[in-house]
């Protein structure tokens, strides 16, 4: 049976193993030239041995992770008779021959290794998914009961990236933030009716997997089918996710025209109703990639602590990455008047302390916030900035201030935090 398993099965247009057979028949001769059957008799019983411990294992696992396929008719069959089972054949083994047993555990281990990276064409299922659907089930059932603390805060990130193509900016930024403490999804709104769309809602699912599995991204997708985009945001927002396990932090990009503006300011204040916290990304030059990290510092604008928590932690988790090794964070803020210098610069310190992240302070005396902002952080790789919602009927208005803002900054995450996590924890 292995040797069907490999290339040695398919051999002829029938379908007849026929370089199996003589691949068998060679081994078998092989133990006939030795003329002694105690030469080969140990390995013989290694591989039955083998075989019946790798069934007791099997059913075992099955047993225990509830397996809607699994439907034994053996009266007796349970998971600890299994184990059991299990457990003696490897007993047995080393009793017999501890040198054989670790030859025959070897074989069958180098070919396991070789079947699964393999292109085998088989039609029986994979035992590790259903191992991991129990898990990540039971997992999900003790945190909906556990009980949530601010330390335990990570970033679950919805990034509304579109097909991937569209705002590449966005998958890479959401990679930094996520990919070494937290959860990414990579969410898609399709426009129009779920009559209209259905098919190319499952090729646009299929797609975007194929290039997350392509750019090997710890990411999931997110397709809906919505009557507008709004809509559509809002679905993916309020349904991704299981339990607590749902996205916190909603990424999306910064639009640059006042008709788009309209559409940004309404999910703005939707969110803002739901409870997620927001990151909009401003970004004028194109993304080289998760791997390749501008060179420059990361300036975090503090102003207060409703966003300025948030944003500190962001730029903490995105210098956690590797591709972003060696660069530092600067907490920076701006004052009207040099006496207050002194004092502004201790507290952020003890920021930064209590927080327990490494980063230097810096605080600079301007009257006007945006110049201060742009002369200080021209040559900074990224820069977050504070952001507010948005009053109905003031989004060109808000447009132009953020616009104002950041000047020809190339890289600007704004940040409007819900809350849920503290700084210190």
């Amino acid at each position: 049976v292995f040797l069907q398993l490999v290339p040695l099965g398919a051999s002829g247009s029938d379908g007849e193993p026929r370089r199996a057979i003589l691949a068998t028949a060679l081994i078998a001769q092989a133990g006939i030239m030795a003329a002694d059957l105690n030469t080969i008799a140990p390995l013989i019983t290694m591989a039955f041995l083998l075989t019946y411990g790798l069934l007791n294992l099997a059913t075992f696992y099955e047993s225990i992770t509830n397996n809607p396929s699994y439907r034994p008719q053996f009266r007796f069959c349970n998971w600890y008779t299994s184990l059991a089972g299990a457990i003696g054949c490897a007993f047995v083994m080393l009793l017999i021959d501890w040198r054989w047993a670790v030859v025959a555990s070897g074989l069958v281990g180098g070919l396991h290794f070789y079947l699964t990276r393999a292109d085998v064409n088989a039609d029986w299922g994979d035992l590790n998914s259903g191992l991991l659907f129990e898990r990540t089930r039971r997992n999900l059932l003790k945190l909906e009961d556990s009980l949530y603390h601010p330390k335990n805060w990570r970033p679950f990130v919805l990034a509304l990236s579109g097909s991937g193509h569209s705002r590449p900016h966005l998958v890479v930024f959401g990679t930094w933030l996520a990919r070494e403490t937290g959860v990414l999804a990579l969410g898609q709104v399709i426009p129009g009716g779920f009559d209209d769309n259905s098919e190319r809602l499952a090729a646009q699912e299929r797609i975007l997997h194929s290039k997350i599995t392509e750019r090997r991204l710890a990411a999931f997708p997110a397709v809906v089918v919505a009557s507008d985009y709004t809509a559509g945001v809002q679905a993916l927002v309020q349904c991704q996710g299981l339990g607590r396990l749902r996205p916190n932090v909603v990424l999306m990009g910064c639009p640059l025209s006042a008709d788009r503006m309209q559409i940004f300011g309404g999910l703005l204040r939707n969110l803002e109703g739901l409870g997620r916290s927001v990151v909009v990304l401003r970004q004028t030059d194109d993304p080289q990639g998760e791997d390749v990290a501008p060179v420059g510092t990361v300036d975090v604008w503090w102003r207060g602590r409703a966003n300025g928590e948030l944003m500190v932690l962001l730029a903490h988790l995105m210098l956690s990455h590797p591709a972003w090794r060696g660069r530092k964070l600067r907490l920076l803020r701006v004052v009207q008047s040099e006496s207050g210098i002194d004092e502004v610069e201790l507290h952020l310190q003890g920021l930064l302390r209590s927080a327990r992240i490494a980063g230097s302070t810096k605080v600079v005396v301007s009257q006007n916030a945006p110049d201060a902002i742009q002369s200080t952080s021209r040559d900074a790789a990224f820069v977050y900035l504070g952001l507010a919602t948005p009053q109905e009927g003031e989004d060109e208005i808000f447009l132009s201030r953020l616009e104002g803002l950041v000047g020809e900054l190339p890289r600007v995450a704004f940040v409007k935090s819900a809350g849920g996590m503290k700084l210190e924890s």
